[in-house]
């Protein structure tokens, strides 16, 4: 794996999506790389800078490219999200978008909300991924994305009275394609060995009562 490439940028090309195209001299050569359009912005033409990168092969397009990032933390995320289903590289880049620490926070705290305004990310794929990678984008990436993000959800939350946890994860499966009656039928199997009020969790037990 190429973990890291130091050289100057050469050019920077917006695709007119959520990714740019840099051409990165190292040495005597120069290698084009593909970044998140937002990274792609703090970059000057002529500057001098080391990129974390990632280097993907998609067998089916028989594509092979390199992609990097300003940060390992964001190169770290991008490797993550592309490890969950129905993510490929677009749509990661599109989520880095939402800046390295605002993702971690937004996935950590099942924040749907923020994580359906980024390009490409519907209802579905956000509880997807929040399920998926909850867990272990709190475990690997604690400390990130906490400052400003619990102001920002004062924010959002005042002025209205905070949904049931309970209602929340009903309505989450429902979205997944299962009937309310079904849902209702989980959570009830669900609570008899947890009494918890934690949404994710609460999803995740009903998941796991359904695909059985």
């Amino acid at each position: 794996m190429i973990a890291a490439v130091h050289g100057q940028v050469q050019a920077i090309r917006s695709e007119g999506r959520g990714d740019a195209k840099v051409h990165f001299r190292c040495g005597p050569v120069t290698l084009e790389l593909t970044l998140p359009l937002g990274m792609s912005r703090e970059l000057s033409i002529g500057e001098d800078c080391e990129l974390h990168t990632y280097l993907h092969f998609a067998s089916q397009a028989d594509v092979l490219r390199l992609y990097a990032f300003t940060s390992g933390l964001a190169r770290d995320l991008f490797t993550m999200l592309i490890s969950a289903s129905g993510i490929g590289p677009a749509v990661a880049l599109n989520l880095l978008d939402l800046g390295a620490g605002g993702l971690v926070a937004a996935i950590r705290d099942a924040d749907e909300k923020t994580l359906t305004k980024v390009s490409g990310v519907g209802p579905k794929l956000a509880k997807k991924v929040i399920l998926e990678l909850g867990e272990k984008v709190a475990k690997e990436f604690s400390g990130f994305g906490l400052e400003g993000h619990s102001m920002q959800a004062a924010a959002v939350g005042a002025g209205r009275q905070e949904a049931s946890p309970v209602e929340d994860a009903i309505q989450a499966v429902i979205a997944l394609g299962f009937p309310r009656p079904r849902a209702e039928a989980a959570l009830a199997e669900v609570r008899r060995d947890y009494d918890g009020e934690e949404t994710v969790q609460l999803i995740r037990k009903m998941l796991s009562r359904l695909s059985g």
